[in-house]
């Protein structure tokens, strides 16, 4: 059961499902960067407004799942309209602004994400246009991440338990052991 807030705002309503702090693992693999295991921990709050803040920080992971090292934070804000519409601002330690839109799923806690707009700083690396979807099942979920696919777009964020060992887009669940 999902606990609503007295002091949400009152269109945070649908997005109320967010709130809370999330932990899980995966694996790292994006194009250009060396692949690795890491761990996440994702945080959603509100503070009255009409705007779900998140926070997100990863870090790489050795064998035995103990933190190495950071590997990226994002700080962001999620709105929604009436109609269900979602829109998330987001900004990584790497000098990376994004804009993503997008839709809450109709009688199921699931957002399907996709970048509108993406600025960079001149010390930032090169950015691809991303997908995400967020799915949710009742209890806490492990967390997912998203990973790119050969044709530079990335794969769905897969938020929720793992399904037969495994995320989508490759992502393992925690306990899985290192990534082969």
């Amino acid at each position: 059961m999902i606990e609503i807030p007295s002091d949400l705002h009152k269109d945070l309503v649908p997005l109320a499902f967010l709130l809370g702090s999330w932990a899980g693992a995966g694996v790292h693999d994006f194009p250009g960067s060396e692949k690795c295991n890491f761990g996440q921990e994702v945080a959603f709050s509100h503070d009255g407004r009409d705007f779900l803040e998140y926070r997100s920080h990863t870090w790489v992971l050795d064998n035995d799942g103990n933190k190495v090292k950071p590997l990226e934070s994002e700080h962001g804000f999620w709105r929604i309209d009436a109609d269900r519409k979602v829109e998330v601002t987001m900004v990584r330690d790497d000098g990376v602004v994004e804009i993503w839109y997008g839709e809450l799923a109709d009688k199921k806690p699931q957002i399907d994400l996709v970048t509108d707009a993406v600025a960079r700083t001149a010390a930032s690396r090169a950015v691809h246009r991303r997908q995400a979807a967020v799915r949710l099942r009742q209890e806490r979920p492990h967390v997912g991440r998203r990973e790119a696919d050969p044709r530079g777009r990335a794969a769905p964020l897969h938020v929720g338990p793992p399904e037969e060992g495994r995320h989508p887009g490759g992502c393992r669940a925690l306990g899985q052991g290192p990534a082969r």
